[in-house]
């Protein structure tokens, strides 16, 4: 996968030879020279040399030798790629813990470990600390030092991938802070810094659910809603790096509600009613307006400022006719903006991640239901697999694809 979405003032990021004949060889085991040449275009002394490198580093080996072709002629030898020459981290921030994860370049996780983000208000500090757990994981895992091949990192806010500024994380309080460049006074390997949604994409398509598919739109529903979009096997950030910034869907005439209205420093009104959080408000309203039974009113045991979503879904699941009626909205304009994406993408999958996609089939199969009816255009629609652990194992598939 290549990005070839540029911000303002940043150069266009283009894989090099090596890395496309690194990811081919890793994606295809075993090949021959002469497939790798013939598939990327490249001369066979390009390639040759390449490989050379890669097998005296020892991310590729050679083992006997493949079939000949029907012409007959000598039979190549087979190249492949080793997982275990060398291991990434995989960090995914989150507004109050953080996942940090080290695999080989399989993917494999060797090590994995949740720490506080809140502790750290100073982002300076919040990376030298990482930089001390990750030294006391690859410790622990006895892998040396030098065999640490990059760091990736995924944030809950809007990234310049290239130059790894991120405009601003408002759970932590952090704006404007050049990940890249303060990992790079700590680390000299390669460095990756996304979107949290992205990565998780990258995670889910590396090792979860969408594993070998191209075209895929990962949507995460939790106390916010973000989501991602994989185009031709291509991350689609945007110009800015906002591309899928899903929340601020418009989900009716604004101009006769002006409480409707997208702008910049509140939740997007799509956001407002689909989220976790939206679906939360709009129950907390519903039951203090009504008198109707609810299963919702004793799982709180009476304290509706406890009430959150996964207690909506619970007791829809059990058959409760309000929390229907409170999910009625929120069900009908998540399936009208995934029908709107399922029309202009035309993804083969659609991935539901978040808190509230683990609510299981009561919230999956209604979307499915209502997404049928207001597109033509097929698509699958499936819940992410990953888990909490997408965004840091997207964060390992990141470095090894995008990692400078």
């Amino acid at each position: 996968m290549t990005n070839r979405q540029t911000a303002p003032g940043q150069r266009e990021f283009v894989p090099t030879n090596r890395s496309l004949i690194t990811e081919y060889i890793r994606l295809h085991q075993p090949v021959s020279r002469a497939s790798i040449a013939s598939t990327l275009g490249l001369s066979r002394a390009a390639v040759s040399s390449h490989i050379d490198s890669l097998i005296r580093e020892g991310f590729v080996y050679e083992r006997g030798l493949g079939q000949s072709t029907t012409q007959g002629g000598r039979r190549p030898i087979e190249l492949f790629f080793n997982p275990k020459a060398a291991y990434a981290v995989g960090v995914d921030i989150g507004g109050t813990k953080t996942l940090l994860c080290i695999s080989d370049l399989g993917g494999d996780i060797v090590y994995k470990k949740r720490f506080p983000t809140t502790a750290f208000s100073d982002p300076e500090l919040f990376f030298r600390n990482l930089i001390q757990e990750i030294d006391s994981g690859i410790s622990f895992c006895n892998i040396p030092k030098e065999a640490l091949f990059g760091i990736g990192v995924a944030v809950p806010g809007v990234v310049h991938v290239q130059s790894g500024v991120v405009t601003h994380i408002p759970a932590l309080g952090w704006s404007n802070v050049n990940v890249k460049i303060i990992l790079r006074s700590l680390f000299s390997g390669k460095i990756y810094v996304d979107n949290d949604v992205n990565a998780a994409a990258l995670g889910e398509r590396w090792k979860g659910v969408a594993q070998g598919v191209d075209n895929l739109f990962m949507i995460t529903v939790g106390t916010g809603v973000g989501s991602a979009i994989i185009a031709g096997g291509q991350l689609c950030r945007g110009r800015d790096g906002a591309a899928g910034e899903i929340g601020y869907f418009v989900i009716s005439d604004y101009e006769s509600d002006e409480s409707l209205a997208n702008d910049a420093f509140t939740f997007g009104s799509f956001e407002r009613i689909t989220s976790g959080t939206g679906i939360a408000e709009r129950a907390k309203q519903v039951l203090r307006t009504s008198d109707r039974a609810s299963i919702i009113r004793n799982l709180v045991n009476g304290q509706l400022s406890e009430v959150t979503a996964v207690h909506v879904f619970n007791a829809a699941k059990g058959g409760d006719e309000l929390a229907w009626d409170i999910l009625e909205l929120p069900l009908k304009h998540m399936a009208i903006g995934i029908a709107n994406v399922v029309s202009l993408l035309n993804p083969e999958v659609v991935i539901i991640g978040g808190g509230i996609a683990q609510s299981g089939e009561v919230y999956l199969q209604s979307i499915r239901n209502k997404v049928e009816k207001l597109t033509p255009i097929p698509v699958r629609i499936v819940p992410a697999t990953l888990g909490n652990e997408a965004g840091a194992i997207g964060a390992i598939a990141g470095v090894l694809e995008y990692g400078e």
